[in-house]
């Protein structure tokens, strides 16, 4: 795996500026604040800080914490 998921979900929490604790594999990005933008931002974050490839295709195509660690999970 590219990174433990509790380092993913900090990322995530860090980009949007939530609580860690908001940052559960259910929640819908939209619903921490994230739009597009922000979402090729964490893959973009994902990619430098563990190696993986994310391109902005890949990423948009997040919709809520869970895709993001099932990723990471699959890299």
């Amino acid at each position: 795996m590219g990174g433990n998921p509790d380092e993913v979900r900090e990322i995530i929490a860090k980009k949007l500026g939530v609580d860690i604790s908001e940052v559960k594999e259910g929640v819908p990005l939209a619903d921490l604040g994230a739009d597009k933008l922000l979402i090729v931002e964490i893959g973009a974050e994902l990619e430098e800080r563990f190696r993986v490839d994310c391109p902005p295709e890949i990423a948009v195509g997040f919709q809520n914490v869970g895709d993001v660690l099932k990723f990471m999970g699959s890299v």
